[in-house]
């Protein structure tokens, strides 16, 4: 750098000659007047670097950075020593200041500018030195300048320290990027694109960027730049997608490309954004293979559970169905025995087949669930009535509580509501050996929805070791797994029913004593739902006044109808013994204050509830009093001495509130004589009994024998087809009223001749005839086939005569209801 006393900027002065004027003219004295008032620092000097002028800007730098040199001594001072003195600073630019004026001054150049920076205290300076030549008539004289251009360099350090950022954001990026001019040639290639392709950066400059594409893209790319600048049309410019781009050594890789455009003036820059995705790719192929994999291994699996389920269902059919028709001849009690024990038996594998097709189904996400109104408390009675009889058998109390709160109709999939309380509750049937087993329903305590539900099942049995707790939900897993286990079972019900209850959004805990009993609970939202048809019940009976003795042993008994009754404004009463009953009852005569009914349970240590009936009707004043009978089961004997009782109702357990409100206002003579219902299906109710000419079509001898056998005492006539292509010849050269369509057949199958039966009753314009499809497959989806296919109605083997008859009947009637 020139320092203010020894540079050249320091040592020229301002525009005029220094010392004796010169005689001039007028043009001249504008001139000097002119260049003393530029700006910029000049100097003339002559061929030996002596400063012959120099203008007032020479002067005035240098009074202000206070040079040795006073402002009249500027004079014969030669600029080439002042240069060459500063050359001995370590920077240098004295020593390139006097060498670029020396070999102006001698010829080698013509001119030259040098740049140096000449800081102040207060700021960072740049200035510019240039040399020329002066051009006139007389010896050789060159004119020195020195601009300013602080200003500019401050500019360009802004622009070189943005460029920089820039230029090390690129090299950093992770994603390769490629800037090409508008003829496609490469003019940046960051480091990812390095990595990427295998070039280096000076490689790629200046190549044409289709050297990066393999072909066809490699030939096209030249083409399809002219045609963008032609026309406008863009492929790529603007929006992302997936290319393949080719590496230094020949291999080809996929890619993500984006390309933005850029205008600089008439220029056009093109700037790619490149992402290896081969992995991803590759990821998504494998996910892709393994997901059709998994598709497929579910469709193996689904369809090798429908062939086992036909295969199994078909002989089980012709055994329930038999074992159905022996029960229905005259039997010896012994015969009997042997008959309910391999029905119970068929039933008991029939279970296991379905928990099996209900976890594959499941395992497999073909579990749909519903979302319906349903009625819950009906609900509730629905599976305590498929349970009791499992319960009795092994002498335990079945109780049910719906709490008042529970709204009667609520949303849900009933299905499979009704399948995981009847599986908790036959596992709790299986596990205890006296007591109870208990069904609660309730407001979810400390719920976050007003429609979250609890259902809960508990007994009094043997109960789970801690240890067990966390793995009784798991498939196939049972407390006691060992060869001499003493309950049945196949592990699958407890794990089922987890699965279902997740599937309704629900988690299932349990809780569990040794030795006392466990109790399982699972929490659903039910949102509460209007019901569409509601049964005219008695539980919005008057009581409110009327004074009830309940006499019971058991406290969960005394619980419950204490829960249903709370809200009806009767005065309860409670005992829990025949005699204290009979001293209350007593009492309450001296009182004057007599009972309007009585509730008494059947089975009581000591006193039973027939011998405490027969003491209170002994004595006078109760001789009319009102008595139900609160019992699960009566001898034949106990049948007898009821009747002679002269009790008022006998209230069925487990008990329910429309039981009980049923039984308090018949026994209260709260309810006018109501017609017995009649069941829709039985035909005995009709006008003249149903028959019509049913076609069989079915593959298999023994289940066209059941099929007959259980037709043969109605009014039907039956004729038969062993497959579908004889069904459907039959069905066109005959008449009938009804087709029974096995879907399992060899030559065609059920869901063929179905849809040609159609077809052909469409051509002939005739009426369609009820179909009911025959299945061995029990997935629903195969109902939904059959149904598509044009079926009537669907029954899934193994079939029961009862059911079947109701359909048939059913069927008839609907057509012939539509031919009136």
């Amino acid at each position: 750098m020139l320092s203010c006393h020894v540079s050249t900027a320091e040592a020229l002065g301002p525009l005029k000659i220094i010392g004796k004027p010169l005689q001039m003219d007028n043009r001249v004295e504008f001139l000097d007047s002119l260049v003393g008032s530029i700006p910029e620092h000049l100097a003339i000097i002559d061929g030996s670097g002596v400063i012959r002028y120099v203008n007032q800007s020479w002067i005035n730098f240098g009074v202000a950075n206070d040079c040795t040199i006073s402002p009249v001594s500027w004079l014969d001072v030669n600029y080439l020593g002042i240069c060459k003195a500063a050359g001995q600073r370590e920077d240098g630019l004295g020593l390139a200041a006097y060498e670029l004026i020396n070999e102006v001054l001698s010829g080698k150049k013509n001119s030259g500018y040098l740049e140096y920076p000449c800081h102040s205290p207060s700021e960072s300076r740049w200035f510019m030195m240039r040399i020329m030549p002066l051009c006139w008539s007389g010896p050789p004289h060159f004119v020195i300048s020195h601009q300013n251009i602080s200003e500019r360099k401050r500019v360009e350090y802004s622009l070189q320290e943005q460029r920089s950022r820039l230029e090390a954001i690129v090299d950093h990026a992770a994603d390769g990027i490629i800037t090409i001019n508008e003829h496609g040639m490469i003019e940046s290639f960051n480091r990812a694109a390095e990595l990427l392709f295998g070039y280096r950066a000076s490689e790629m400059i200046g190549q044409n960027v289709n050297i990066l594409m393999p072909e066809p893209y490699h030939s096209e790319h030249d083409g399809y730049i002219a045609n963008y600048h032609r026309t406008g049309h863009a492929k790529v410019i603007g929006a992302g997608r997936e290319v393949v781009g080719r590496r230094k050594d020949g291999s080809v890789f996929d890619l993500d490309l984006a390309v933005s455009e850029t205008k600089l003036g008439e220029r056009r820059f093109y700037t790619g954004l490149l992402r290896d995705i081969s992995e991803r790719k590759s990821s998504a192929l494998q996910m892709a293979q393994a997901h059709e994999q998994a598709l497929q291994a579910a469709k193996a699996k689904s369809d090798f559970l429908a062939t086992m389920s036909h295969e199994i269902r078909t002989p089980m059919n012709a055994i329930i169905g038999m074992a159905e028709l022996l029960q229905e001849t005259p039997l010896t009690p012994e015969q009997a025995n042997y008959v309910g024990r391999f029905t119970r038996a068929a039933g008991s594998l029939m279970d296991l087949l379905n928990a099996i097709l209900d976890l594959s189904k499941i395992e497999a996400g073909y579990l749909n669930l519903e979302a319906v109104p349903f009625d819950l408390p009906q609900l509730i009675d629905t599976i305590s009535d498929i349970m009791t009889g499992k319960a009795q058998a092994k002498k335990l109390e079945l109780l049910v509580l719906v709490h008042p709160d529970v709204p009667r109709g609520v949303i849900g999939d009933p299905t499979r509501v009704q399948q995981v309380l009847i599986n908790l509750v036959g596992n709790a049937v299986k596990f205890t050996e006296s007591g109870h087993v208990m069904v609660k329903v309730e407001p979810a305590p400390n719920r976050r929805s007003l429609h979250a539900l609890r259902f809960l099942v508990s007994d009094t049995g043997i109960g789970i070791p801690p240890e067990k707790l966390q793995t009784i939900f798991e498939v196939f897993t049972q407390v006691d797994s060992t060869t001499t286990r003493k309950y049945g079972g196949s592990g699958l019900g407890l794990h089922i029913s987890k699965q279902l209850v997740e599937l309704m959004g629900g988690h299932i805990e349990v809780n569990s004593s040794l030795g006392a009993g466990t109790t399982f609970s699972f929490t659903l939202e039910m949102p509460e739902a209007p019901l569409l048809e509601v049964e005219c019940q008695p539980q919005y009976l008057d009581l409110h006044g009327r004074r009830l003795l309940i006499v019971d042993d058991n406290e969960t008994n005394l619980m419950i109808v204490r829960e249903h009754l709370t809200r009806t404004g009767m005065h309860l009463t409670e005992a829990q013994s025949g005699a204290a009953a009979l001293a209350i009852l007593d009492a309450a005569t001296n009182c004057n204050e007599p009972f309007d009914l009585v509730i008494v349970d059947y089975h009581m240590p000591g006193m039973d509830g027939l011998s405490l009936i027969e003491a209170i009707r002994a004595r006078p004043t109760s001789e009319s009093l009102p008595i139900v009978l609160h019992s699960s089961d009566l001898s034949r004997h106990d049948a007898t001495r009821v009747k002679s009782l002269a009790i008022a109702s006998h209230l069925a357990k487990p008990l329910s509130r429309r039981r009980l409100m049923e039984s308090l206002a018949t026994a209260l003579d709260l309810l006018e004589p109501m017609q017995a219902p009649q069941d829709p299906n039985d035909a005995s109710h009709t006008s003249a009994p149903l028959s019509g000419r049913i076609l069989l079509v079915e593959d298999l001898e023994d289940n066209r024998d059941i099929i007959s056998l259980f037709l043969k005492e109605s009014p039907h006539q039956l004729e038969m087809a062993e497959n579908g292509a004889v069904g459907l010849e039959k069905f066109k050269n005959g008449t009938y009223d009804l087709v029974l369509m096995d879907m399992q057949m060899p030559v065609m199958d059920g869901l063929e001749a179905t849809a040609n039966i159609r077809r052909w009753e469409h051509d002939q314009q005739r009426l369609a005839t009820p179909i009911i499809a025959f299945t061995a497959n029990a997935f629903s989806e195969e109902a939904t086939k059959s149904l598509n296919a044009g079926c009537t109605a669907h029954l899934s083997k193994p079939i029961k005569k009862k059911v079947l008859l109701s359909t048939i009947t059913q069927c008839l009637g609907a057509l012939r209801d539509k031919a009136a």
